[in-house]
């Protein structure tokens, strides 16, 4: 029967009693004429649909497959389709109905808005941006809406009209444009989708993770506060993302109770990321990870496999991806060591997951490997294909769980070696990860167990750059510092500040009555909440002074105006603490219990400065008030630093010697079929 044509009698009644929401007697009314003509496409069709607003997907998925069957014209019926497969996490199908519907009804603005979700989860924001935006700004069809079938699957979930304004759409578009970076603009749409439906947990949750990112902790801590009290059962990322942006901003209070909540909530887990700045154990650090990374693998579960291109034997196609490719951290630590690949044993491809930033260090990076792909507007199913059509035998993430990863394409496996590195310091506690790149210091003997991959230690963890340029001189007057005063300086992240990292600068600051601190510039709440602790401590507040964000010639210059560089605990110095000793100013670290807050004494081993680590808090603060009253020792310890810049730290050539031994022989135990092992080089 077409769907437009007049209903029997029979249909009319069962319809009549679903759309009075009597839905068991509406169920039995179809079922009974099912029974009778099992081959009418609109009875199943709109049992198919009763059945998926009961959350019965899967019944609901076969009876709608039987209508389109027996009716492939009827739009509602697919699209019912693509939200029943949608729930059962069969995304791959849902998409291709989506895509069905789309085709028909070019406007249907529930398709458009589903299926721009569905591509936004799985990296594919451009298109998916493009999707939302057109449902954003059509209507549904006048004929389509008026059917009962169509806007049955519609009023699912709030909001799936598409009508202009529609929240659900603009919480996708929000959630869209945070995924590709674009922060700021993320925020317009989530405000505008939480005006026309104030209760939207899950909006307000994107909304919260949109202002964090855009160093707008208060806000965004609000936003988040007030996503956990609408959910009867918090996730454990919302409550994780509460207690971070509570860190951000310098609020303690209930962190610790706040972070039980997190890791017993049900899943989503916690980021992993979020922990760090916690003093967990490895074992807790592994299974929160490995949570993670079962959430990952469910999301690609539905995707195809990537076929790998089949190629004659020669030199070991490597790959390295990454969303930092452009002015970071990351990249500046690794853009060196791409460029000096020893090109006669290894092809480089570099994967960019993040738009062209059009600045000089994603043109240099570019310049700097053989294939260069800028992979920003592909899926993971996409990406991962790209990734195997081009034959890679090794991969190399640089991301880990950090915020933009994307470790659901590794989950696909693209490349039959896959390693991380320098992005995440520990454990991913994924399946489809082999190895981690660590070294001896930030891994040591015995610390397996915490580990879900093999690890490879390497003559040192961390690569630098040799060509990072500095800024002329600059005078501490032209930055705020007072000239004679004995500046410590610490630019981490605000999170990676706590009660006892805190509590000792201060007692610093007492003992050191010339001191200054010098921290990075933070919000203006997370800066009020550090001067208030030093006034309470008897500290004047105009002591804390903030430097704020720089290019990085710059910023690395004001490194050289300092007299110490401080440490954090538990997740310690990382770039900074190489940043500090290349521009010249000493370092000194507090050497962690695990890989977080080790890295700055690996840092210290390879400059040949090991004196300058400390194992415990009190030793680390009678260095600093020991460096602090004596200003000889400060300056021959300045002067070692200065000869540090011939270190192992600063030889992109002999790193790369283990590096690339490293490499060749995971690409070789693979080739002949044996598993990941744990290995050492230099």
């Amino acid at each position: 029967m077409a769907a437009g044509a007049p209903l029997a009698p029979a249909l009319a009644q069962a319809l009549a009693l679903h759309q009075a929401g009597r839905l068991a007697e509406a169920a039995r009314g179809y079922e009974r004429l099912l029974r009778a003509r099992p081959g009418d496409a609109r009875a199943l069709a709109l049992l198919g649909a009763l059945r998926l607003q009961q959350g019965e997907a899967r019944p609901a998925a076969k009876l709608l497959r039987q209508a389109l069957a027996l009716a492939p014209g009827d739009a509602a019926a697919r699209y019912n389709l693509g939200l029943a497969l949608l729930r059962l996490g069969e995304d791959a199908d849902a998409e291709a109905a989506f895509r069905g519907v789309l085709a028909a009804q070019p406007g249907h603005g529930g398709a458009l808005v589903n299926l721009g979700g569905l591509l936004n989860r799985q990296g594919g924001f451009v298109e998916a941006e493009a999707l939302l935006r057109r449902a954003l700004g059509a209507r549904f069809d006048a004929a389509l809406g008026a059917r009962f079938d169509a806007a049955l699957g519609a009023r699912l979930e709030p909001g799936l009209g598409a009508q202009p304004g529609d929240a659900l759409a603009l919480n996708n578009l929000g959630a869209c444009l945070h995924g590709q970076g674009r922060h700021a603009e993320a925020i317009s749409p989530l405000r505008q989708a939480l005006a026309l439906r104030p209760d939207y947990a899950l909006a307000l949750e994107n909304l919260g993770a949109a202002l964090l990112a855009a160093d707008q902790p208060a806000a965004a801590a609000e936003a988040l506060d007030q996503a956990v009290a609408l959910n009867a059962v918090p996730s454990g990322d919302l409550l994780g993302a509460a207690l971070l942006a509570r860190l951000r901003l310098h609020r303690w209070d209930g962190a610790a109770a706040l972070l039980a909540r997190a890791l017993a909530a049900p899943a989503p887990p916690p980021e992993p990321l979020d922990l760090l700045y916690h003093p967990l154990p490895p074992a807790t650090l592994r299974a929160q990870a490995a949570a993670q990374a079962a959430e990952v693998v469910a999301r690609v579960a539905a995707l195809p496999r990537p076929r790998r291109a089949s190629r004659p034997p020669g030199r070991i196609r490597l790959g390295y991806v990454s969303g930092d490719l452009h002015e970071h951290a990351t990249a500046w630590l690794v853009a060196e060591t791409l460029e000096r690949h020893d090109r006669a044993a290894f092809q480089v491809h570099a994967y960019a997951t993040s738009p062209d930033d059009g600045g000089p260090m994603r043109r240099r990076l570019a310049w700097g490997v053989e294939v260069f792909r800028d992979v920003s507007d592909l899926g993971a199913a996409a990406l991962a294909q790209c990734m195997a059509a081009d034959g890679l035998d090794l991969l190399v993430d640089l991301k880990g769980w950090t915020r933009g990863h994307r470790l659901e394409v590794l989950a696909l496996r693209p490349a039959p070696v896959q390693a991380h590195w320098l992005g995440f310091p520990g454990t991913l506690g994924a399946g489809f990860i082999d190895y981690a790149l660590v070294d001896a210091v930030v891994a040591p003997p015995g610390c397996e167990a915490g580990y879900s991959e093999a690890l490879v230690r390497l003559p040192r963890y961390q690569p630098t750059d040799s060509q990072r340029p500095l800024a002329p001189p600059l005078s501490r007057a032209e930055v705020g510092l007072p000239v004679e005063a004995l500046v410590l300086a610490c630019f981490c992240q605000p999170q990676k500040l706590n009660p006892g990292v805190l509590a000792l600068w201060l007692r610093l600051l007492v003992a050191l009555p010339d001191a200054v601190l010098w921290l990075l510039a933070m919000a203006p709440e997370a800066e009020a909440a550090l001067r208030a602790a030093a006034s309470a401590a008897g500290v004047a507040p105009a002591r804390l002074v903030f430097a704020p964000q720089q290019p990085q010639a710059k910023h690395l210059a004001r490194y050289a105006l300092a007299d110490l560089a401080l440490d954090t605990w538990p997740y310690g110095s990382h770039t900074t603490a190489s940043d500090a000793l290349w521009a010249g100013c000493p370092q000194l670290a507090l050497l962690g219990l695990h890989f977080p807050g080790r890295v700055a004494a690996s840092v210290l081993h390879a400059a040949g400065l090991a004196d300058c680590i400390t194992d415990s808090e009190a030793e680390h603060e009678a260095m600093i008030l020991r460096l602090g009253r004596d200003p000889a020792a400060r300056a021959a310890l300045r002067q070692r630093v200065a000869a540090a810049r011939g270190s192992a730290l600063f030889d992109t050539p002999g790193f790369l010697h283990g590096l690339e031994a490293a490499y060749a022989a995971m690409h070789a135990r693979a080739e002949a079929g044996l598993p990941p092992a744990a290995m050492s080089f230099g």
